[in-house]
């Protein structure tokens, strides 16, 4: 038998709730860009952001790119 060499484990939400974290500032983020002049009802952005994590993942870097398309 082989000698355990690494164990490794994902700590997301284990030390803090960086999910929610994540959620608030994409939140953050659609109210600002609305308050700056995007022309879009809160409500909508909202919906479409989270269809955007939900298809590209909450670790995609390009969630406003695709937004704005």
């Amino acid at each position: 038998m082989c000698p355990i060499k690494l164990v490794g484990f994902d700590l997301d939400d284990c030390l803090h709730n960086s999910t929610g974290l994540s959620e608030r500032a994409r939140i953050k983020g659609i109210d600002a860009m609305i308050s700056l002049g995007l022309k879009i009802e809160r409500q909508k952005a909202l919906i479409l952001i989270q269809e955007i994590v939900t298809d590209y993942g909450s670790n995609s870097s390009h969630h406003y790119e695709f937004h704005l398309i």
